[in-house]
């Protein structure tokens, strides 16, 4: 073949050639051209992907394909905003929630299958200690049942904290009368039975004392500081004197009973079997009553008495004192007065 047709044939592929471009050129949208078409096959660009719709002249791309993880391609191949994050993993054991992974940045077609780190399930938070147990209590020590008392036979004394039983009783067989002479001191708590013989008792400091003397018994109580006394007398000689601070409770259902209040000493008598005698003075305070009637009551300048005799025949001395009140009762019979 001559040169020239030769030359006529490159000539006609050339515009064959150019009728075709500008033919793909106008056919509107369906064909787009990408840089990642170029690729041929996108087997390396997209993981596990369903494919989105590519053309390109080098061929069917499976660019673009929505990720397992990272949600949606766009269809055209484009740019991939990374999708949907991966759920973030729950904290085992109650522990804080991991963070999820942040977007994907873009890519041009590359790979989304990781559109955001997934946070750890088991490392996404530590699981919140829990508090040991508090430690038992020790049991308390049981409360001791309080030593008994002590007995005093006689003569003795009872001290500090101690509780004392005081007896002076005759002896059989029967014994010359004898006496009893006992103290108590510090905050000791004593009971005192005396029978038919000579007893004193002493009551000091905080002490409790509590006397009954009965059946002939010659009985005195002496209470001073801050201690406190009663006196029960039936058929017998009873004396209490009372000073300093000391509270002093005398009653006497019968026989012949006294009582003298002195210091600060607060004084309460009772006489139901009449004849006694009462006297109050320094700064005490004193109320004296006497059912029995034929009472001698006496009350000094400085104390505070207040006597009553519902029996009658009651004898009041009330040697200037302007706390002296009296009363005879629905009697007449008395002397004295204030």
């Amino acid at each position: 073949m001559t040169q020239p047709l030769a030359k006529a044939r490159l000539i006609t592929l050339f515009l064959i050639g150019a009728a075709t471009a500008a033919a793909a050129c106008s056919s509107g949208s369906d064909a787009l051209f990408s840089d990642d078409g170029l690729s041929g096959s996108a087997a390396t660009d997209a993981t596990a992907g369903s494919s989105g719709k590519a053309s390109s002249a080098g061929g069917t791309s499976s660019q673009g394909a929505s990720s397992a993880d990272g949600g949606s391609a766009p269809g055209d191949g484009g740019k991939s905003d990374g999708g949907s994050n991966a759920q973030a993993g729950s904290a085992a054991g109650g522990g804080v929630a991991g963070t999820s992974g942040s977007s994907a940045g873009t890519s041009s077609g590359g790979s989304a299958t990781t559109g955001g780190a997934a946070g750890s399930g088991t490392q996404g938070g530590m699981a919140g200690a829990s508090g040991s147990a508090g430690t038992a209590g020790s049991a308390g020590m049981a409360g001791s049942g309080g030593a008994p008392p002590v007995v005093i036979n006689g003569n003795g004394n009872c001290s500090e904290a101690q509780t004392c039983d005081l007896s002076c009783v005759p002896q059989f067989p029967v014994s010359p009368p004898k006496t009893c002479t006992n103290m108590c001191t510090g905050t000791s708590d004593c009971t005192a039975q005396c029978t038919g013989e000579k007893c004193n008792l002493g009551c000091t400091a905080s002490a409790h004392c509590h006397e009954t003397c009965a059946a002939g018994g010659d009985c005195t109580v002496t209470c001073s500081n801050n201690s406190t006394c009663t006196q029960d007398c039936t058929g017998a000689d009873c004396e209490q004197s009372c000073n300093g601070m000391a509270k002093c409770k005398t009653s006497c259902a019968s026989g012949e009973c006294q009582s003298h209040c002195a210091g600060n000493a607060n004084c309460d008598s009772t006489c139901a079997g009449g004849n006694c005698v009462y006297t109050c003075g320094g700064q005490s305070t004193c109320n004296s009553d006497c059912a029995g009637g034929g009472c001698d009551m006496t009350c000094t300048e400085g104390a505070n008495c207040a006597f009553t005799c519902p029996g009658g025949n009651c004898t009041f001395h009330c040697n200037g004192g302007d706390n002296c009140t009296t009363s005879c009762g629905n009697h007449n019979n008395c002397k004295g007065g204030g």
